[in-house]
């Protein structure tokens, strides 16, 4: 909280030292016999420049510090935002001063200028867009692939630990092959897809995982108990298969 109040703080002590400088310096340096009829009129446009410039960095602020950082990827374009906002602000005083005023012409330019400014900002928003889509964190209380895989990693361990004597061997054995081939799938093919947590199959798959494992880490696992749950297993990795496939990830 300190630090956003000292950010805005100096965002508001730039713009007011640039603002007083653009006021003063101009009056300083052309006397009131040598103004133009326009001359306050430049101030202005001026004054007017430097409020977007420090507008930007208010705006990193804000960013930085408050609810910006809910809009995925905007930090990635905010570096490119500031350079097109001080060019256009540069390029626009060029114009200011070079030009007559007022003038068509310069207001012309002024437009085209805005409207350049205004249409990179489009495509700025259009890149962020095309970079964040598929990558929408996975809903708050829905279990993610890496943590489903944590899972079932604990599972595995359990077989491993219980046999006697080792190595692990016959039904057990499979059962611990099989979970740790639906470990892996999961791993390769669900763990990167960003829009995982808006399929509805996705949460049914997540819940029947996490009731075989519960199951698990409750049961003896004898021969016959071990098969059962090795066809579940083997029914989850089907069912993965199809969920990595309707989001168009290729399974392991």
């Amino acid at each position: 909280m300190k630090d956003k109040l000292s950010g805005s703080f100096a965002s508001l002590a730039g713009w007011f030292a640039t603002a007083a400088a653009v006021a003063i310096v101009p009056t300083l340096l052309v006397s009131e016999k040598d103004r133009s009829p326009d001359f306050w009129y430049r101030v202005a446009w001026a004054e007017f420049l430097a409020l977007v410039v420090w507008g930007y960095f208010s705006g990193f602020i804000w960013f930085l510090f408050h609810g910006g950082r809910k809009r995925a990827g905007i930090g990635g374009i905010l570096p490119a935002t500031g350079l097109v906002i001080g060019v256009y602000a540069v390029l626009s005083f060029v114009l200011m001063i070079l030009s007559d005023w007022p003038n068509r012409f310069h207001w012309a330019g002024q437009v085209v200028l805005l409207v350049v400014v205004v249409l990179l900002f489009v495509f700025f928003e259009y890149a962020r867009l095309s970079a964040v889509t598929g990558t929408e964190p996975t809903p708050e209380g829905l279990r993610s692939p890496a943590e489903l895989c944590a899972l079932i990693r604990l599972q595995e361990n359990n077989l491993w630990s219980s046999a006697t004597p080792l190595p692990l061997a016959g039904e057990n054995r499979q059962l611990y092959d099989s979970l740790k081939t639906l470990r892996e799938a999961i791993q390769y093919s669900l763990q990167n897809v960003g829009r995982i947590g808006g399929s509805q199959d996705y949460r049914a798959f997540v819940a029947d995982t996490e009731r075989l494992c519960t199951e698990l880490q409750t049961a003896q696992a004898h021969s016959t108990d071990a098969s059962h749950y090795r066809t579940n297993v083997e029914d989850l990795h089907r069912r993965m298969e199809s969920i990595s496939a309707s989001l168009k990830v290729r399974p392991a």
